[in-house]
């Protein structure tokens, strides 16, 4: 599948947060955020940052690249597609950014009952030879899920709804990816094909339910200290669970990769029958 960029909106995302608080924000330090839509059954929307218009019609399945802002607090609104900019948003709240830090600012859970979350990234290189990978549940109904690897070398634990397992160190190479519910040990996905290199830092998002499948959704956090978030390589602290914002939120992406991220996995292939 194709990769959408969208450079202009990332630029956008930049400015508008950046020059939020002038000089005291440049004192203050920066941290380094991106924002992701994981609620299966919410459709759409326009995005709004500190009042200024980000993104339209951002819809499920979407992460962004990293910027880098203005340490501090910043206002984050959504509104229905096509809502005039000064209508009450459906939807608001503050996300305070700690300085050195590296944030996902996500909505998750159905629609009914949508919220926001902000985990905390490790963007500190992998081990030499080494991938480091964690698991992020954003299934919805599901309950606790793991995830495990087709050869049993990596098993990522029991993670709550919404939360993060710790980061784990994964070996390079190619893996089939199950999500498992741990309450009874049943698959919930189709296991696709993961491909992990070396130097390179990953999310691994369990989504679905609420009437979309469950799959396995790799986002890349970083890849070593070669390449880094647009603007300058930050370390978060990569904590378990995420800090849940003051409102329910859902946020989106300024480089829409929805079907981007499929350039990573690759379906089993199956040997037809004769």
């Amino acid at each position: 599948m194709r990769r959408w960029l969208v450079p202009v909106a990332v630029l956008s995302l930049l400015l508008v947060l950046a020059r939020v608080g002038g000089v005291a924000a440049a004192d203050a330090g920066t941290a380094q955020v991106r924002v992701a839509h994981f609620s299966p059954d919410t459709g759409g929307v326009d995005v709004y940052v500190d009042g200024h218009f980000l993104l339209g019609n951002v819809n499920y399945r979407t992460v962004s690249d990293y910027a880098t802002v203005a340490a501090g607090s910043h206002l984050l609104e959504l509104r229905p597609v096509g809502a005039s900019p000064t209508s009450p948003p459906a939807v608001s709240s503050n996300a305070v950014l700690e300085a050195g830090h590296a944030y996902t600012v996500a909505g998750v859970g159905p629609h009914a009952q949508l919220h926001g979350v902000i985990f905390d990234d490790d963007l500190s290189a992998p081990a030499s030879g080494e991938a480091k990978a964690r698991l992020v549940n954003a299934t919805v109904g599901d309950g606790p899920v793991e995830l495990k690897f087709s050869d049993a070398s990596t098993v990522f634990p029991q993670t709550d709804f919404p939360a993060a397992s710790p980061y784990l160190a994964v070996r390079p190479g190619e893996y089939d990816v199950t999500v498992l519910a741990s309450s009874s040990g049943s698959t919930l996905d189709d296991a696709p094909q993961v491909d992990f290199g070396a130097g390179i830092t990953y999310t691994l998002v369990a989504i679905g339910g609420a009437g979309q499948p469950v799959r396995v959704l790799p986002v890349v956090d970083a890849r070593g200290s070669a390449v880094t978030p647009v603007g300058g390589a930050a370390t978060g602290g990569g904590g378990t669970a995420p800090a849940a914002l003051t409102e329910p939120l859902t946020l989106v992406s300024a480089t829409v990769a929805a079907c981007g991220i499929g350039l990573l996995v690759t379906r089993r292939r199956r040997t037809p029958t004769r």
